[in-house]
């Protein structure tokens, strides 16, 4: 009995999880900050955080990629204790973009700080 409990509850948590999802992606054109009570954010559509604006992604906070999309950060992007990964079900290696920092010239240049944060199924980190 206690293991049909378990096993109900974990599905009753997951789907909890998916209901309550974040949807983000185009522009973050203001200094913005995802927390706990958002997570996870799930990126649709690759995302561009502009120049001068900030993205703070506090600890705990699970950030999920569909398939072949990216994050580029030409402003700044913090987060702490965060978890970047697929939101595919059943990922693989490089199923995700990659977070791209900067592009090739020195007025898009952007800054990252990632402290204790996890990166999966990512294609790469670009910096």
């Amino acid at each position: 009995m206690k293991k049909l409990f378990t096993f109900f509850a974990a599905i009753y948590v997951c789907s909890i999880q998916s209901i309550f999802a974040t949807d983000v992606s185009g522009t973050i054109s203001t200094d913005s900050v995802w927390n706990i009570g958002g997570s996870p954010y799930v990126i649709t559509s690759s995302l561009t955080i502009n120049h001068g604006v900030t993205l703070t992604v506090e600890s705990g906070v699970t950030v999920k990629f569909n398939d072949n999309q990216y994050m580029y950060v030409y402003g700044g992007l913090s987060a702490t204790s965060a978890v970047f990964t697929s939101n595919n079900p059943s990922p693989t290696p490089g199923i995700w973009g990659n977070i791209q920092v900067g592009n090739y010239s020195v007025s898009d240049s952007g800054n990252i700080t990632l402290n204790s944060c996890q990166i999966q199924y990512s294609t790469y980190l670009y910096i």
